[in-house]
C-alpha cells in the first residue's frame, strides 16, 4: 500500500511537470515578462489563482505565510532546488517543474507571489 501511494506521488509529479513545460513553450523567447506571467504559466496549476493550492497536497500559502519571512536568498535557493514541505504530500519540482525559467524569472515569481500574499 505504501509503495503505491509513493509510486502515485512520483506519476502525479512526473505528469505535472510535463504538463508545465508545456504550457511554458509559448513564452520561452519573450523578451521581457513580469512576475505575474511567470506565476500563471508555471505556478497556477499547483498553487491557485490565488496560492491557496489548487490540488491536493500542495501546501496553502495563504494560511502558511512563513515562506513570506524567510531569507529571499534562501526561499530563492530553495525554488530552484525544489521543495519538499514538511506534511505536505507533494514536492514542488525544481524550477516549478520548467528547467528552461531562469534565475531572474524564478526572482519574478517570487516577487510576484509576496505582493499577491499581502492584498
Amino acid at each position: 500500500m505504501m509503495a503505491s501511494i509513493s509510486l502515485r506521488k512520483q506519476v502525479i509529479s512526473i505528469y505535472l511537470a510535463t504538463v508545465m513545460l508545456g504550457l511554458n513553450i509559448a513564452y520561452v523567447n519573450a523578451k521581457e515578462i513580469t512576475g505575474e506571467q511567470v506565476y500563471l504559466q508555471n505556478c497556477l496549476l499547483c498553487h491557485g489563482d490565488d496560492g491557496s493550492g489548487a490540488m491536493p497536497g500542495v501546501p496553502d500559502l495563504m494560511t502558511s505565510r512563513h515562506w513570506m519571512k524567510m531569507d529571499e536568498k534562501v526561499m530563492l535557493e530553495r525554488m530552484k532546488k525544489g521543495i519538499q514541505t514538511q506534511g505536505a504530500a507533494m514536492p514542488m519540482p525544481p524550477r516549478g517543474g520548467n528547467p528552461n525559467l531562469s534565475d531572474h524569472e524564478i526572482n519574478l515569481s517570487f516577487q510576484y507571489m509576496k505582493k499577491m500574499m499581502k492584498k
